[in-house]
């Protein structure tokens, strides 16, 4: 699987509705057709990719972009990440608290239940199950075990976060002011001496 923070360099790059790149240097521009703000792309393989946005929108592309078609998020709330494991199970997250989870490769989009009303900036799972989330909450990283059905805080800190990465289910990273590491699943957080000390441990 390849992260879209990853790819987006050699695959993509959004701008509202059009992808812009260098027909001599290796970007191709693509429409997407939408005049939205788009926020976030994850690819899977090099054809398979979605991209969230402005009031719900999603996209979907089969081909590597060529073609890209609406995908029915079921809301209005902005969009701004999204993340996909395989062809069929991905989630997507924004404004107010939203996560979407999907089984069908995005045919149908239904809303998980996390205790957070605030913005959800980013969203990363390991496998089918265990994954974590992070944005403008307090505390701000949250982590699911039964893939978004239940929620729990997963660190306790007075940033807020804009990122987050892991490896696999031990050993991930948080970003937002500062950078901070964990070797536990996100049970506990550490910090460099030089960033902001703003992740303690979960309660």
């Amino acid at each position: 699987m390849i992260r879209s923070s990853l790819i987006s360099a050699a695959f993509i790059l959004i701008t509202f509705s059009v992808t812009f790149g260098q027909s001599g240097g290796g970007w191709l521009s693509q429409n997407s057709g939408t005049s939205l703000n788009l926020n976030d792309v994850c690819f899977i393989d090099a054809n398979t990719c979605w991209i969230v946005g402005e009031h719900g929108k999603i996209l979907n592309t089969l081909d590597g972009g060529d073609h890209w078609s609406g995908q029915n998020s079921g809301t209005t709330e902005d969009l701004h990440a999204v993340f996909f494991i395989d062809s069929q199970k991905g989630w997507a997250v924004g404004t107010s608290g939203t996560v979407l989870h999907t089984r069908n490769g995005g045919a149908d989009w239904t809303a998980q239940t996390i205790n957070i009303s605030s913005f959800i900036k980013s969203v990363y799972f390991v496998n089918d199950t265990t994954g974590w989330l992070c944005g403008d909450s307090f505390p701000s990283v949250y982590r699911t075990t039964d893939g978004g059905i239940n929620w729990s805080s997963a660190g306790s800190d007075e940033y807020r976060n804009n990122s987050i990465f892991f490896l696999d289910e031990n050993t991930g990273w948080v970003a937002g002011p500062g950078v901070a590491a964990s070797d536990d699943g996100g049970v506990t957080w550490t910090t460099d001496q030089n960033d902001h000390p703003f992740i303690a441990t979960a309660n």
